[in-house]
């Protein structure tokens, strides 16, 4: 796969990511999953986890909004590791928030909801350390 296409593929996949796990958290309050303090605590932890990644990934696009650009940027091809990898670990990820998420909402798996922020703060750390390894290499 060429480099520009792989950097657009998981950026917009993040992004989309992102918005559609704050939007699962706010659904699942609206179903009686959370009460409204534990809906806002959720958010404000996932929020920055994906922001700094966002912001990163939009200021790519806005700098390479046009055709010209993006096709005479960075037309290397990256290895099909590189490309598994790269999709693999923030899918995983991206899955396990949205586990944890729907089993509190459901209260199975958590005894508490302190459970609950202790698992998405482990997973915080863990996504960090990961996806900065794999986006700094991007972006």
């Amino acid at each position: 796969m060429i480099e520009t296409k792989l950097k657009a593929k998981i950026g917009l996949f993040l992004i989309i990511s992102h918005f559609a796990i704050v939007i699962l958290i706010v659904l699942l309050y609206l179903l009686n999953g959370f009460l409204f303090h534990e809906m806002t605590t959720a958010i404000a932890l996932i929020i920055p986890m994906f922001s700094i990644y966002s912001t990163a990934i939009i200021k790519y696009f806005v700098a390479n909004r046009n055709e010209e650009t993006v096709n005479s940027y960075n037309s290397k091809k990256v290895t099909m590791e590189y490309t598994f990898i790269t999709f693999l670990i923030p899918s995983l990820f991206v899955f396990f928030l949205i586990m944890l998420t729907i089993l509190k909402s459901l209260n199975v798996g958590f005894s508490s909801f302190e459970q609950y922020k202790t698992m998405l703060a482990l997973c915080e750390t863990a996504f960090g350390a990961y996806i900065g390894i794999i986006l700094s290499s991007l972006f």
